[in-house]
């Protein structure tokens, strides 16, 4: 299973003839990556065994931001490769 758009983009082709489509592709790939975390309810912050449903229940209960998610959960504080897939994972959730 793809983890990114780019994965995406080797397997399929997608986007790489005129990238007319990459904006509308690349922002469906990255929806469905993000909803099979949280439907998974995958691990999402190996440091400290952070998962999606631990990002989600932040959000229900009231963190507005990434900051705030990640000091309920501590998600991305320990080696930080985790931040950029869970901030949009926290944008994601904020627009709901």
């Amino acid at each position: 299973m793809a983890k990114s758009y780019e994965e995406v983009q080797a397997i399929t082709k997608v986007g790489t003839g005129c990238g007319h489509c990459v904006e509308g592709t690349k922002q469906l790939v990255n929806e469905l990556i993000i909803r099979k975390k949280i439907d998974e309810n995958q691990i999402v912050c190996g440091c400290f065994k952070i998962t999606a449903g631990d990002i989600v229940t932040a959000v229900k209960n009231g963190a507005k931001s990434f900051e705030e998610v990640q000091a309920v959960t501590k998600v991305g504080t320990g080696c930080g490769h985790c931040v950029e897939g869970n901030k949009a994972l926290v944008d994601y959730l904020l627009k709901k």
